[in-house]
């Protein structure tokens, strides 16, 4: 009798524990739909369902510049013979992941150059526990700019290249820029403290080539993603929710504040020259 008991409270117990697997799995099959719906109805939806956007929230379209504003580096570089610049080429348009298309455009980064910062370009980024807050904050142009404050810990890049144009009173052009020597020298960035992120930038404008986050066991991939608001994009401040690490190749930020704990570059290069530098995305 006391043996049957015992059975009993065992398949209880058996039965109690793949009860609990079953919750866990419904959960996981929901957060999935949810993000799934999320991502399909507020990022990716079809060309003629995107809802309008703010008129200064679009980017410049080439019909919109003067032909002057359309001169690539590589022609400046002719004015300046001494200095040598690089256009950077992307792409920005779909989501084939969950096939669903939408709206390509292309053009100069950042495409609102009026909000001033400067311009940080990686070919690749890891990091953990992801937070992403809506903060306003002055820029050297404009006042009380809306942007997105990222944080990150446990930071490695690779390819770092990082520029500030500068124009001066006369009306002369020059820039500043560090680098890594190599696109395959890294550059790492840590610090102590579970809570503490270890890299903080404010951000006003983010483009990826691709960008992976990690919710539970299910990646979510967006390829050719890019924000000229990422304080408002509901993928990006979910992920900031769940503190998910993150993964990004070719990424592009409009940058207004950067603060690491401790930051290391491997073959660093700094260079001061003439002319502004040029980043494009095709």
């Amino acid at each position: 009798m006391m043996r049957k008991g015992r059975d009993s409270f065992r398949k209880r117990g058996f039965i109690r524990r793949i009860g609990v697997m079953k919750i866990l799995t419904a959960l996981s099959m929901v957060i999935t739909i949810i993000l799934t719906m999320d991502i399909s109805t507020f990022l990716f939806a079809a060309p003629d369902k995107i809802p309008p956007l703010p008129e200064d929230r679009f980017p410049l379209k080439p019909s919109d510049l003067e032909p002057s504003d359309l001169v690539p580096s590589e022609l400046e570089n002719e004015k300046n013979p001494s200095v040598h610049e690089t256009v950077y080429s992307d792409v920005y348009a779909s989501k084939e992941d969950i096939g669903i298309q939408v709206m390509i455009t292309s053009g100069s980064f950042p495409s609102e150059p009026e909000v001033g910062g400067f311009t940080i370009e990686v070919d690749g980024i890891k990091g953990d526990h992801l937070e992403v807050d809506k903060v306003y904050h002055d820029t050297s142009e404009l006042r009380n700019v809306p942007m997105a404050k990222i944080g990150l810990q446990n930071v490695e890049l690779t390819g770092l290249h990082l520029y500030k144009n500068l124009t001066l009173e006369d009306g002369g052009q020059m820039h500043l820029r560090i680098r890594t020597k190599s696109p395959n020298d890294k550059v790492i960035i840590s610090g102590t403290g579970f809570l503490s992120n270890h890299l903080e930038v404010f951000t006003s404008e983010m483009y990826a080539k691709k960008l992976i986050a990690k919710v539970l066991f299910l990646p979510i991939v967006l390829n050719d993603y890019w924000s000229t608001a990422p304080e408002e994009d509901l993928l990006i401040r979910l992920g900031g929710t769940l503190r998910v690490p993150i993964e990004a190749n070719r990424m592009k930020l409009n940058t207004h504040v950067l603060t690491a704990k401790k930051m290391t570059i491997s073959n660093m290069v700094l260079e001061i020259g003439e002319g502004h530098l040029v980043s494009n995305i095709p």
